[in-house]
């Protein structure tokens, strides 16, 4: 037997499930300057790579995070697409 308990619930995932579903379409902003701030880092780095520590530890973090800022921004970016413009399954393969 379902309670009012059970009704507030469901109602509760939903309302979740619908909020995280226009996350990613929001997030794109955030997705590209992800991108953008990676990449200009980057650049910098390959205009005066004499600059760079590129031995030591805090040289090798600083290249992790901005490969993981650069990650994080195109899954990011890709999440935020609309589902017909992903390149999924057949259409990926140019079938």
């Amino acid at each position: 037997m379902a309670t009012a308990g059970d009704f507030v619930r469901a109602a509760e995932w939903r309302r979740v499930r619908e909020f995280a579903a226009g996350v990613p379409a929001r997030a794109r902003p955030a997705a590209v300057g992800y991108i953008l701030l990676a990449v200009l880092q980057f650049i910098a780095i390959a205009r005066y790579p004499h600059q760079f520590a590129w031995h030591s530890t805090s040289g090798a973090v600083y290249l992790i995070v901005l490969a993981s800022m650069l990650l994080t921004g195109v899954v990011g970016g890709a999440r935020g697409l609309p589902k017909h413009r992903r390149l999924t399954g057949s259409h990926a393969h140019g079938v």
